[in-house]
Parts: structure tokens; sequence; C-alpha cells
């Protein structure tokens, strides 16, 4: 899933995401040294909130694929972490 850094300096697909005290980090397909910190929160509770609104955009899918007048269009939703 692509997600923006907090601080939106950041910008990468993620196939894993973790929470560690009040940040959430992104691991990418690289490895488990290769980690982002996405969000830091002023308690685990909202960083467990953010992380539910991330899998609630898994649930309604990441991408949209439309046909109109005969071309094809595929975008590929990209999540911005919240303050």
């Amino acid at each position: 899933m692509w997600i923006r850094s907090q601080g939106r300096k950041s910008l990468g697909n993620y196939e894993e995401i973790r929470i560690f005290g009040n940040d959430i980090f992104g691991y990418s397909n690289k490895g488990e040294e290769y980690s982002t910190r996405l969000g830091e929160y002023r308690t685990e509770e909202r960083a467990l909130e953010v992380l539910d609104i991330i899998q609630d955009r898994l649930i309604q899918g990441t991408r949209s694929d439309t046909i109109w007048n005969g071309k094809r269009t595929v975008r590929e939703y990209v999540f911005q972490m919240p303050e």
C-alpha cells in the first residue's frame, strides 16, 4: 500500500505496518532492516486508531480500474498519514 508519511517527506509502497509505542513504521519488501517511521502520535491508542483507518482503507481497496470511452485507467490510492 502506498503511504505518505505524516511529515509528508516520505512516500513509499509498504507491505507491512507496525506500531512500536506511539510510532507507526512501514516496511517494504526489502527486508526487516528497511523501515520508515510514518507517523508519531501522542498515545499508543491514537496510533492504534490510525492503524484501524489504514485497515479500513485496505478493506475498501487501494486501486481503481475504470474504462471510459474505450480507455482504461488504473489508479492507485495513496494514504496520507493523519496528524
